[in-house]
């Protein structure tokens, strides 16, 4: 939820930024943050590290197969708290639909891709691949860690039973 923390946050990074400090985040926030994040900006004084753009979050949600589409243009508003929403629930971590270090963390997983070489083997590579379409397919909370057990073998029966596979 955008409240009044939240607006806070805002304000002091357009500060930092060099914007306009009037708190929501628009293009004029987006073009500086980007800017500065290309570069690996950090703050030594405790303030931001890492956060994800809200234009990245939307190209984060489009390229999971979102359905309902973000218009990838950098502010943030109820569209794109429902498509981080969605996002988190496919990655597995709490649906609050604010972008952070769980969300960061949990995402590489699905958007890095499998790289397999196709071999026919059954290797961990192959599991973890089979693992991250399960959780895209049906929902399902996976620890995608290349082991075969039970719980990928019943989201994988899941799947089938759902004709998603």
């Amino acid at each position: 939820m955008f409240g009044p923390r939240t607006e806070a946050g805002v304000k002091w990074l357009q500060t930092r930024a060099g914007v306009p400090a009037d708190g929501p985040w628009g293009p004029a926030t987006e073009a500086a943050y980007r800017d500065l994040a290309k570069d690996g900006a950090i703050w030594s004084d405790g303030g931001l590290t890492t956060v994800r753009s809200v234009l990245r979050q939307q190209k984060a949600v489009n390229s999971l197969g979102y359905t309902h589409k973000l218009t990838e243009d950098g502010l943030f508003g109820p569209q794109a708290e429902t498509g981080v929403k969605w996002l988190q629930t496919r990655v597995g971590v709490t649906a609050d639909g604010l972008w952070g270090p769980d969300t960061e963390t949990a995402f590489p997983r699905f958007s890095d891709g499998p790289n397999l070489t196709v071999d026919g083997d059954t290797g961990p590579n192959t599991v973890k691949a089979l693992q991250r379409h399960l959780m895209l397919m049906t929902g399902t909370k996976l620890t995608i860690d290349g082991a075969w057990g039970a719980t990928t073998t019943r989201a994988l029966q899941t799947a089938l039973n759902q004709g998603r596979f």
